[in-house]
């Protein structure tokens, strides 16, 4: 069958109606609108391409085929994704659940949080410090456990936190 779009080959896909070329072309066309709109890791790609309803291995090819052409690296995301979140100084633990939430794997987790200097004690400390010193400019309170929340839900591990509230009580 010939269509305007597309050569459409006679066999039918799972008895939809379309074909297995169709369905990729299909799913590709919608990546690239996907894609046009905002970055997107693989991981989401794919999900996105599910949930409108095409079949595995139309979203594996269409995911493949951006990245064959450079329209999706996860390693860039992650990077850019780290800057972001370290400018609202959120700490490594919030990160690196953000990058989870976006499908990043571990490896490209820990390697941009490496890159943006989020993965050694002191990185983490001055973090933590500034972030400190933002809640200290909105209010004046000097009560260890409010500031304890405050760094936690930023994301700041418990040691990082302790040293923080340490070295804020010295400078008293």
């Amino acid at each position: 069958t010939k269509n305007t779009k597309y050569w459409i080959p006679d066999t039918c896909f799972a008895g939809s109606g379309m074909t297995d070329n169709a369905m990729t072309n299909d799913a590709w066309e919608t990546a690239l609108n996907i894609l046009n709109h905002a970055p997107q890791t693989r991981a989401k790609l794919i999900r996105k391409l599910t949930d409108k309803g095409f079949p595995a291995d139309s979203c594996q090819a269409a995911a493949d085929k951006a990245m064959h052409y450079k329209m999706l690296d996860d390693a860039a995301y992650a990077k850019a994704l780290v800057a972001r979140e370290t400018r609202k100084r959120h700490g490594p633990l919030r990160i690196r659940e953000t990058l989870r939430n976006h499908g990043i794997d571990d490896a490209a987790a820990d390697n941009a949080l490496a890159q943006a200097g989020c993965s050694d004690a002191d990185s983490r400390l001055r973090q933590a410090l500034s972030a400190l010193e933002k809640i200290r400019k909105k209010t004046d309170t000097a009560d260890a456990g409010k500031l304890t929340r405050y760094l936690f839900n930023r994301g700041f591990d418990h040691d990082t936190i302790r040293k923080v509230i340490r070295t804020d009580d010295d400078h008293e």
